[in-house]
């Protein structure tokens, strides 16, 4: 519907913002999307917190497969980055129960420890993709970008300090 401004002339003038918009009502930007990292180390849960922060996301974490599928239950989250190396429930059988219960969102496994036709294997059987640690920034920023789809918000300032991190605590 255009908005039109009428005068005495018979000549009707259209607004510049006449598509319903104005500088003060432009939509809102989305909301940063919701990443679920299971993780039993605290220590990698925080580097990635950092890490996911900077790309713009919201990070829920689990520290291990029970908590994850509760969180899963009530939160909706649109991907999951899971460690594999669990102590009560491992990554594999948590990306089953994920897939049982038909969730079908992106899932990006981390791994220190598994060789490839493993790993290639989780990829048949429902996970997005894999990063073998220790994990570079560089590998989780594009594999998060591809996967869950977002964009830097801007240039990201303590990109070297989480690059140190990273490199440490993963």
């Amino acid at each position: 519907m255009k908005q039109t401004f009428r005068s005495h002339s018979p000549v009707q003038r259209v607004h510049p913002f006449s598509s319903g918009s104005s500088p003060s009502s432009f939509p809102a930007p989305p909301p940063p999307k919701t990443i679920l990292v299971v993780a039993d180390d605290p220590g990698n849960i925080e580097v990635l917190r950092e890490i996911l922060r900077e790309l713009g996301f919201h990070l829920i974490s689990a520290s291990d497969g029970r908590q994850a599928l509760k969180i899963l239950d009530t939160v909706s989250v649109d991907g999951i980055l899971l460690d594999l190396d669990m102590a009560s429930m491992d990554g594999q059988t948590l990306l089953d129960e994920i897939r049982w219960r038909g969730h079908h969102l992106p899932v990006l496994v981390m791994t220190a420890g598994y060789d490839q036709p493993f790993l290639h294997n989780l990829v048949n059987e429902g996970a997005q993709g894999y990063l073998i640690k220790p994990i570079a920034v560089e590998q989780i920023t594009r594999h998060c970008q591809r996967l869950f789809g977002t964009l830097l918000p801007s240039p990201v300032s303590d990109f070297r300090e989480c690059i140190g991190m990273l490199s440490t605590a993963l």
